[in-house]
């Protein structure tokens, strides 16, 4: 679905509403009434005072405004999130500004769900006491290692991410990995190898139980 745009014409001297189109009367909740021949301020649409100077600035400097993250109060104190813009035209022999700002309030939401989201899976992975690895399906290479991993194996992640088995394992162990994980992107099924001997950097040689899962698409 297509962001809503508002768009509006105003005076340059002061910024009075000439004309709105019916997005911005649905979007702020004003009636056409309520909004020709005032001005942003007078109705509280732009709350935020370094907001505000932040466009004046950047229209009085360039003369235009383009795609500045901006915050606009509808009537009933809801926050509306979008990118605003501005240019001059000549109405009738009046100079004048038309606004826009596209309305990305869902977009923003849908994003701040997200790194909510992996936020909270990221405490879970950091935080099961189990080893958590991912590896690209193209050359295996390590794509993520949990605080558990780290541990088991002696390594950082920073010396992991990017390598892949053969970086660290003798050939025989990495030539095992490798065929496993090359089973479970063949058939497309969990793996369960009950014991999976794994050589590690200051605990010697340790038996795991690992469970070895396709991520698809």
């Amino acid at each position: 679905h297509s962001s809503p745009i508002l768009m509006a014409i105003s005076t340059i001297e002061e910024g009075r509403f000439i004309d709105v189109n019916e997005t911005v009367l649905r979007t702020l909740l004003f009636s056409r009434e309520e909004v020709i021949g005032k001005t942003s301020f007078e109705l509280g649409i732009f709350a935020d005072l370094v907001q505000r100077q932040a466009i004046r600035k950047t229209t009085e400097e360039k003369g235009y405004a383009r795609n500045i993250e901006v915050q606009m109060v509808a009537k009933n104190g809801q926050i509306i999130e979008g990118l605003f813009s501005a240019e001059p035209m000549t109405i009738h022999n009046e100079k004048c500004w038309l606004t826009v700002m596209v309305d990305v309030t869902k977009q923003k939401q849908a994003e701040r769900e997200i790194q909510r989201a992996n936020a909270l899976l990221n405490s879970i992975v950091e935080n099961i006491p189990n080893m958590i690895f991912l590896k690209d399906a193209g050359e295996l290479r390590f794509t993520r290692f949990n605080r558990a991993g780290e541990e088991l194996l002696g390594h950082s992640r920073d010396d992991l991410l990017g390598k892949n088995d053969y970086d660290f394992f003798p050939k025989e162990q990495a030539d095992f990995f490798t065929q496993k994980d090359r089973e479970v992107l063949r058939r497309k099924v969990i793996v369960d190898i009950q014991e999976e001997p794994l050589q590690t950097r200051d605990r010697g040689e340790r038996i795991l139980h690992t469970k070895k899962v396709p991520i698809l698409n």
